[in-house]
């Protein structure tokens, strides 16, 4: 019963959001229905426009309404637990791949922004893995031996090197990774709605969809509509239960 949640603010990431659009009413046609407006499906959506395709997107409440609108604002290049667990886990050809994987989805984050000329407050600060204590330095110095062994650019820093980046005192040592940085998650996943928009997919809010008619053109049903399309993309992640 997440209704519940939208008559207060439930981030404030989310403050100034605008009302929600008009539920989707009737039966309409697409090559595509994309499930859920949040980062996963809002991107997806715009890569399908520029492939030519027709797409509608319905969200259960409002953009951004799930993990996109609540989370730290961090794009930062972080896979798994942390890299020298990663290497116990791998293969070093499995783990250059999930590099290559982080530093792709850190590029097309950046890329979206630049595009669609996104007003989210993008600072490419890079990255530091701090420790407070002493006892943790060796923990922060096999990550960074872990880094220049797989090729990748950072700095481990001491106590002069956190005070140079104006690191409160509090944080003892560090491994510095370039790539990435800050933003404010609840307008970058609103700029990717309205880029969405402008490139001619077709959002509805409040839509939740009650059930897929699964066949050669699925049938996406909510309470007061239903999408006949070619394809569904289902971008819900936690939300994929309510599904059935």
């Amino acid at each position: 019963h997440f209704h519940i949640f939208m008559e207060s603010t439930f981030s404030p990431w989310m403050d100034d959001a605008p009302p929600a659009s008009e539920p989707l009413r009737g039966e309409i046609a697409a090559d595509v229905c994309v499930i859920g407006a949040g980062y996963t499906g809002l991107s997806s959506a715009l890569a399908l426009r520029r492939e030519g395709l027709s797409v509608v997107v319905l969200e259960g409440e409002t953009v951004g309404f799930g993990a996109s609108g609540r989370n730290a604002g961090h794009l930062t290049p972080t896979i798994g637990k942390d890299l020298p667990t990663l290497l116990r886990m791998y293969s070093r050809e499995r783990v250059h791949a999930l590099l290559h994987l982080q530093e792709t989805a850190i590029s097309h984050v950046e890329g979206l922004i630049r595009e669609h000329a996104i007003d989210c407050g993008y600072e490419a600060t890079g990255t530091v893995i701090a420790a407070v204590h002493p006892r943790q330095h060796a923990a922060v110095d096999r990550a960074a031996a872990a880094a220049r062994s797989m090729g990748i650019a950072g700095e481990l820093l001491d106590g002069a090197g956190m005070d140079r980046r104006d690191l409160p005192r509090a944080f003892t040592r560090g491994y510095f990774e370039p790539h990435g940085g800050v933003l404010d998650p609840g307008r970058y996943v609103r700029g990717l709605g309205a880029a969405a928009r402008r490139a001619g997919a077709t959002l509805y809010e409040r839509s939740r969809v009650v059930g897929i008619d699964e066949g050669e053109r699925p049938l996406v049903r909510t309470a007061s509509g239903a999408v006949r399309c070619r394809h569904v993309v289902i971008a819900t992640n936690a939300y994929t239960p309510l599904l059935g």
